[in-house]
């Protein structure tokens, strides 16, 4: 769609509020990156244990960038504006490692 059309679809939808459906009152937290560091290793655990079930030999990770969602991997700032990038430090840690 052509930017106009996509603002005049967006503008024609109609608000809810709070969205149908929404009833969900506590969140998961986000995760460390070393717990997500954990996650992948014993992702990497179970695909070399478990050829048969894991014939691709693959792990998706989920997702590079989803900051509103909380599930982001790729570099950020901290509050004092100076890089982070702890959770691809720790992801690399984990497949040095192997």
């Amino acid at each position: 769609l052509r930017k106009h059309m996509f603002l005049r679809l967006i503008r024609s939808l109609p608000l809810v509020s709070p969205p149908l459906g929404y009833h969900q009152k506590t969140f998961p937290g986000t995760a460390t990156p070393t717990e997500i560091a954990a996650h992948l290793g014993r992702a990497l655990d179970f695909v070399k244990t478990h050829p048969d079930v894991c014939t691709a030999n693959t792990i998706i990770m989920y997702a590079w960038n989803e900051h509103d969602e909380g599930g982001w991997l790729c570099p950020t700032r901290t509050p004092s504006g100076q890089p982070d990038a702890s959770r691809l430090d720790a992801l690399q840690a984990i497949l040095k490692s192997r």
